[in-house]
């Protein structure tokens, strides 16, 4: 669909599409295989074990912006149902000091880490948040700058 998307608005020239998910390390994962909606759809907790899902590609993001020649970028929109925790706390800081803005959608964690771990790592690489919807440990929506 975000092909289709892509091609049918005429920005096949300016937008590159990448069959791949960002986790904490590269590697062949699973996410969840579904007809439901895509923001119901999610990677697999790293090794799972006997778990139905489509196998997908998964990379680091220091991977995919080096396989992609990508010294820096203008602005990162995540929208990762989840993983933003996984790829976010586990980045170099050298990593995330190649992105300007980030536009991030976050989740409610199932485990340990928390909002708070990913803006700690975000001012750890010299960003701060400029905007945020959410509340304490829910969904949201926020915006980091570096500095």
């Amino acid at each position: 669909r975000l092909v289709r998307t892509v091609s049918d608005n005429g920005f096949s020239q300016r937008v590159s599409c990448h069959p791949l998910a960002l986790a904490s390390r590269t590697a062949s994962r699973l996410m969840t295989s579904s007809s439901a909606p895509s923001q119901l759809m999610s990677l697999l907790p790293a090794g799972s074990s006997g778990a139905e899902g489509a196998s997908v590609t998964a990379v680091t993001l220091a991977d995919f912006l080096d396989e992609n020649g990508l010294d820096g970028v203008d602005l990162l929109k995540m929208d990762i149902e989840g993983s933003e925790f996984e790829v976010l706390l586990t980045a170099e800081i050298d990593t995330l000091r190649r992105i300007r803005r980030v536009e991030l959608e976050y989740h409610e964690r199932q485990g340990p880490e928390s909002k708070k771990d990913i803006e700690s790592r975000f001012e750890e690489a010299g960003f701060r948040k400029t905007f945020d919807t959410g509340q304490e440990d829910a969904y949201g929506l926020a915006r980091f700058e570096r500095q």
